[in-house]
């Protein structure tokens, strides 16, 4: 069980899947395995086809999870792309990132939530993918259509990353960083 719960703990190998295979068949001990994070668990005796069954379908769920880990990096790279494109944010985002995630876990929250301030800081710029060089990068001050193309930036990312299920936690980050406690921000005048 040990071993299962140190795996399950490593953000490295936590998608791995687990299938523990015991010849005690107590409720408990089947408890006290997929508490520890196993991902099935059989009891003997084992039947060959039966295993075969549970690692095919598991493999599959991996491949599954592969698939969405592949979709958030390309995320994540489009959103180093944005800030390579804009001059005045240097390291901006990684930054961010860092200090979101620091802040959260001071604040004892909890692994998914800390994860989502994380993915919140890099990825909250991601709309200005959608915003021309000319606007980001003007050195001057924006005209109102200007500033009207910058002010979706918040808008366009939720909407690029809302497709993936696993980004709940992180699209009212992305839509609302520049919101004001006086109402006064973008894109809703939250207050």
């Amino acid at each position: 069980y040990d071993l299962c719960r140190q795996l399950k703990d490593d953000p490295a190998t936590r998608l791995i899947p687990i299938v523990m295979i015991t010849g005690l068949s107590d409720r408990a001990d089947r408890v006290r395995g997929i508490e520890a994070g196993a991902d099935d668990f059989l009891s003997k005796p084992l039947y060959p086809e039966e295993l075969y069954a549970r690692v095919k379908s598991l493999l599959k769920l991996k491949h599954f999870t592969d698939e969405l880990e592949n979709a958030e990096a390309v995320l994540f790279t489009l959103a180093l792309g944005v800030e390579a494109r804009d001059p005045y944010t240097g390291d901006h985002c990684a930054r961010l990132a860092h200090y979101a995630a620091e802040l959260g876990r001071h604040l004892h929250f909890d692994y998914e939530n800390i994860v989502a301030l994380e993915r919140g800081g890099y990825l909250h710029d991601l709309g200005k993918i959608k915003v021309p060089d000319e606007i980001l990068n003007k050195g001057s001050e924006l005209t109102p259509a200007e500033w009207d193309v910058m002010k979706r930036h918040p808008e366009d990312g939720e909407a690029i990353c809302q497709p993936l299920k696993s980004f709940r936690r992180v699209l009212p980050i992305i839509r609302h960083h520049h919101e004001h406690w006086n109402g006064s921000g973008y894109p809703d005048s939250l207050d």
